[in-house]
This record gives C-alpha cells, structure tokens and sequence, in this order.
C-alpha cells in the first residue's frame, strides 16, 4: 500500500515539474551547473546548504533530466543528450516546486553513488 502512495506522489511531482517547466518560456534563469561528474554528495551538499527546517510537506527531490519525456516542451532542448539532475524542493500540499531553490547539474556522467541512488528511477525524495 505504501508503494502505492509513493507512485502518486512520483507521479504528480513529475506532472507539477512538467507543468512549470512548460509554462516557462524559456529556463535560462533556472541555475545551471556543468560539471564533469554529477557526485551524489554534490546533490546532498545542495539540499543541506538551502534550507534548515521544512514544512513536512515539503520535500527535497531530485529528477533526472534524461527521463524527463520531451525536452523541447520543458525548453530544456539544451540538455538534450547530457545527463542531468534537477535538484528542487516538491511541495506536496500546493502541488509546486520551488524555483528560486532549484539548480540543474549537467553532465554525461554520474558517479556510482548516485547511479545506485536512482536506479531506473526518474526522481529520489531525499527526506
């Protein structure tokens, strides 16, 4: 029953992620970071250093770019082909994401920690 709750909860942060992006007309103010290997203490280091107490609806998350379906529809053709990670807090209650503290590492490579963290998954939920 949990991993039920769990799927509803994937599928509407990746629905709200989808329906922000989509109404932006282009994401160049979305902070972006190229680096030669996306590090999962990298993405840990990012979530620690934002926020210090959360709402217990909100929720740290972070989405890989290259199971984003249709890029061109987010305007993120840019990271077409690059491996990439959006690291965005997911609140549960209104159904947002915060843009001010979001940021897109960029990359063709993850390091072992985090390819065992997601799997084949498209997003982890840090907290």
């Amino acid at each position: 029953m949990k991993g039920i709750y769990i799927g509803f909860a994937v599928a509407a942060a990746l629905i709200t992620v989808g329906l922000y992006l989509s109404k932006r007309k282009n994401n160049e103010n979305l902070v972006q970071e190229i680096v030669d290997e996306i590090e999962f203490d990298k993405i840990i280091e990012f979530f620690k250093g934002k926020v210090t107490v959360l709402d217990p609806s909100v929720k740290a998350v972070g989405f890989r770019i290259s199971k984003i379906p249709d890029l061109k529809k987010y305007n993120l053709s840019s990271l077409e082909g690059k491996e990439g990670v959006l690291l965005t807090f997911y609140n549960e209650s209104s159904s947002t994401i915060d843009s001010i503290n979001s940021k897109v590492l960029i990359s063709s490579k993850l390091d072992r920690q985090t390819q065992d963290a997601f799997g084949d998954k498209e997003m982890i939920i840090f907290n």
